[in-house]
């Protein structure tokens, strides 16, 4: 398991989710190999830092919704 899996299952023990930004298509083929995108929700996985910001408050205006 790698550090990022372990990572991203305690954000979700905690109701959190781990954004990852800067993903080019070499790193997320990287990412598949090493078995993250099993852990970390594929849809958490940007291209860019404005994109990544943009999904993680998606995220929390969803979370604030549902408490």
């Amino acid at each position: 398991m790698t550090e990022l899996q372990v990572l991203a299952r305690r954000l979700v023990s905690k109701g959190r989710s781990l954004v990852l930004a800067g993903v080019t298509p070499k790193r997320y083929a990287k990412l598949l190999e090493a078995g993250v995108l099993e852990t970390v929700d594929v849809t958490n996985v940007c291209s860019d830092l404005e994109l990544a910001a943009a999904h993680a408050i998606h995220l929390l205006d969803a979370q604030t919704a549902r408490a």
